[in-house]
């Protein structure tokens, strides 16, 4: 009555905590996803790919920047420059990108 909630062993009705149950498994943190540039406000997913990339990270073998992700002439300098000492990525697509001659020359020796 007058508004008092029942009350069980553990406590108050709808609280849990992690003591409550014990024997259940914990499940780890996830991992989130890392952020690779959002399309709908023009970032570059070229600067953290090309960290990936200058990291030498054996994971990245295929780089993909097709529309919507950006793709414009200060990334092709940021993804050419971090593949000139990258040993893993074999692949890079960026096809449906506008390119001026100079990104063309400048990203051509990553096709190796």
């Amino acid at each position: 009555g007058d508004g008092e909630e029942a009350q069980g062993a553990e406590g108050a009705v709808g609280e849990l905590s992690e003591e409550a149950f014990p024997h259940l498994p914990q499940m780890p943190e996830a991992k989130q996803a890392p952020r690779t540039g959002r399309w709908w406000q023009n970032e570059s997913a070229a600067i953290g790919f090309a960290e990936q990339l200058r990291k030498n990270d054996p994971a990245l073998v295929s780089l993909c920047l097709v529309p919507p992700k950006r793709f414009e002439e200060s990334d092709v300098e940021e993804i050419s420059g971090a593949l000139e000492g990258n040993e893993h990525c074999r692949e890079l697509l960026a096809s449906g990108h506008s390119l001026n001659e100079l990104s063309c020359e400048r990203v051509a020796p990553a096709d190796r």
